[in-house]
């Protein structure tokens, strides 16, 4: 049974989400120019099946934070958030939402 692995780097920032790359199989190295407001950067893992049609399977891993942010602030931000893409940084269709942040 054959599967594709796409890794999906994500940048919170107090405008919104922002996708600044991605890789396949294998996770994107550190983002040399994160956006400069970023909060939080998130990778997600996703999992689709070549043999059976199924949803992808999706796993989060957290990467980085601000220390200039509580993470009280942080889990506003992102509740906040959850429906807000910046515009032109990324194609709206690729985003799950199932979001578990």
């Amino acid at each position: 049974m054959g599967h594709d692995v796409t890794y999906t780097q994500y940048h919170l920032t107090p405008r919104g989400w922002m996708a600044l790359g991605f890789e396949v199989s294998n996770p994107p190295p550190d983002d040399p120019s994160p956006p400069e407001d970023r909060v939080e950067t998130w990778i997600e893992k996703e999992t689709t099946h070549d043999v059976y049609v199924s949803n992808p399977t999706r796993q989060w891993t957290f990467r980085w934070a601000s220390p200039e942010w509580s993470e009280a602030d942080r889990n506003e931000l992102r509740a906040n958030s959850r429906n807000k893409i910046v515009p032109k940084q990324h194609d709206p269709t690729r985003f799950s939402w199932n979001f578990p942040l």
